[in-house]
């Protein structure tokens, strides 16, 4: 389905904020940077490559940004200068990669007494099939409202038990 105005205007317009940090990149990586970073703000991952992009996104961004959209075809999707650029918009939200000390801090409060933390919740760089996560989107940690919240699948896909479930006990 075709996106309308109204949702390429509020998801894929490039801000004033995004200006900055697109700035001093040139042609197709401009463009690419550019599109990952939007992708970002709505999925909470990057794209695996080029099919996950709309189409009418990548002409939005690509007149936002004054490179021929044909351009991202030249965008190299995996190396060091995409891992760099991932790099680059975790840092700008605030965001980084999950060390074994995250994994330990939430391992104990996920299975401290009373914890309501969500079980199925993983932090190390676990397995792409093991939390849907692409290969591209290691596990991150950021900022939440309440402490730190751990990011390893896109947004909606993990979830946490219900507050009156009753912890889980080995099978004898």
């Amino acid at each position: 389905m075709p996106l309308g105005l109204d949702e390429l205007v509020e998801r894929w317009t490039v801000l004033e904020d995004d200006q900055k940090l697109i700035a001093g990149k040139r042609g197709p990586t401009r463009l690419g940077f550019a599109l990952l970073l939007k992708f970002f703000t709505q999925y909470g991952r990057f794209p695996e490559g080029r099919s996950e992009l709309p189409d009418e996104a990548v002409e939005w961004v690509a007149r936002q940004v004054k490179v021929p959209a044909s351009d991202l075809g030249f965008y190299e999707w995996s190396g060091s200068s995409p891992k760099y650029h991932r790099a680059q918009i975790r840092r700008h939200f605030g965001f980084r990669e999950c060390s074994v000390a995250d994994q330990e801090k939430l391992t104990a409060a996920a299975t401290s007494p009373g914890s309501r933390q969500g079980r199925e919740l993983t932090c190390r760089r676990c397995s792409p099939a093991a939390c849907g996560r692409s290969p591209s989107s290691p596990a991150v940690v950021g900022p939440s409202g309440r402490g730190r919240t751990m990011h390893c699948a896109p947004p909606g896909s993990v979830r946490s038990p219900a507050p009156s479930a009753a912890p889980e006990t080995p099978a004898p």
